[in-house]
């Protein structure tokens, strides 16, 4: 487990990136802003992520820079999941 900075200059510093390659990620976002990413969890490529019920396009901004860095290190898949109302 680890943690990215939120500064979009330095989000793609982080040394467990170099883990990304090939790994499938669901996006969640913050419980107070749900533009904004809260915390990417990666899976190995060959387990399933399950149906797209809860995934939904990737906002402007940060989430979409998280989006691309992981891309960029090797991510075989990024889904961004909507909070919905309970």
């Amino acid at each position: 487990m680890t943690k990215l900075s939120r500064n979009p200059d330095w989000m793609g510093f982080n040394s467990a990136l170099q883990r990304a390659e090939r790994l499938r990620f669901l996006v969640y976002p913050q419980y107070r802003d749900s533009r904004l990413p809260g915390y990417p969890v990666g899976y190995p490529a060959e387990e399933s992520l399950g149906d797209d019920r809860d995934a939904g396009p990737f906002p402007e901004g940060q989430a979409i820079l998280l989006r691309d860095v992981l891309t960029w290190h090797g991510a075989a898949e990024c889904r961004w999941i909507v909070r919905r109302p309970a």
